[in-house]
Formats: structure tokens, sequence, C-alpha cells
């Protein structure tokens, strides 16, 4: 009798043992899915370039949207301005270029970087009369940021000398 009770065993044993290999498989046919689905979750994660509080979601949810294109409104402590170019007067400048320019009250001197240059929007193009042969010249949106200065508050007009982008 104890024959057949050991073989029994045995077999019960070998089961268990086949029970934990197909476990061990599938533990790592779930960890291959999981590392899929942190891939796809940081594709899918939008980022802010910078702390700040956000004013409107502008981008519906699943929503498929361009890269580059703004889904938030964000309020940040970032100081900047934007200055509006021409065609002509851009070509030179570059993301990452410093600018120096001043201000209107106290002419101030404020030094900053580009961080941004692009397409400025329909209301920012400088239209030309084609009676007198130009073509319409697209205005292009340059963001320069500076850092906090003594004499500066947020909202005050810099004014940048436009000799230096022809």
């Amino acid at each position: 009798m104890a024959l057949p009770t050991i073989e029994q065993a045995r077999s019960e044993t070998r089961n268990r043992e086949n029970d934990v290999e197909a476990l061990r498989q599938q533990k790592k046919a779930l960890e291959v899915q999981l590392k899929e689905l942190e891939v796809s979750k940081e594709r899918l994660t939008l980022r802010a370039p910078e702390d700040g509080r956000i004013l409107k979601i502008i981008a519906k949810q699943g929503e498929m949207i361009a890269p580059n294109v703004p889904v938030i409104l964000l309020e940040s402590t970032r100081y900047y301005y934007d200055i509006y170019l021409s065609e002509k007067q851009i070509v030179n400048l570059r993301e990452g270029d410093t600018l120096t320019g001043k201000t209107v009250a106290g002419d101030r001197k404020v030094d900053g970087t580009i961080r941004l240059i692009a397409q400025a929007p329909g209301f920012a193009d400088l239209k030309m009369s084609r009676e007198k042969g130009q073509a319409d010249l697209t205005a292009f949106q340059v963001r320069v940021y500076t850092e906090p200065a003594d004499g500066v508050l947020p909202g005050m007009t810099i004014g940048v000398d436009a000799n230096g982008f022809r």
C-alpha cells in the first residue's frame, strides 16, 4: 500500500512543479506587459515646461494633438516678454540666443534668452498692399525669458532695438 501512495505523492509534486513553472512564465509575461504599459503611459503623459498653476485646459480628453500645440494655459512665475518680428528680421535668430531689451519706463536693461520662436497668430501678420508689388509677410513670435530684476515689474513694456535684427 505504501508504494502507490509514494508514487501518487511524486506525481502530485511533479504537477506542483509544473504549476510553479507555469506561474513563473506567467510572471515574466506580465512583467513584459507592465513595461509596455509604462512606455505607453510615458508617451501619453504631458509635462509642462515649468511649474505653475493651470488656468485653463484647452484640449479635450482623448483629443489627438500635434507636437508643440498648447493644451493648457499655465500661469507661472517665469519672467518673459514676447516680441513680434517679420520674416526678414527673424532669419538670424535662434533659440538659446541672448537679447537685451530696455524698459520703456526707467530705461532699465533687461537681459534674456530666446526660448521660443514660432509663427505668430494671424492678428500679428504684417499685411502689406499688393498694389505696391509686395506680398504679405508672416510675423513670428519670439519669447525671451528673463530673470527678475530690480525696477522691472510684470506687465512693463520692454523695447528691443529692431536694428539688431536686420
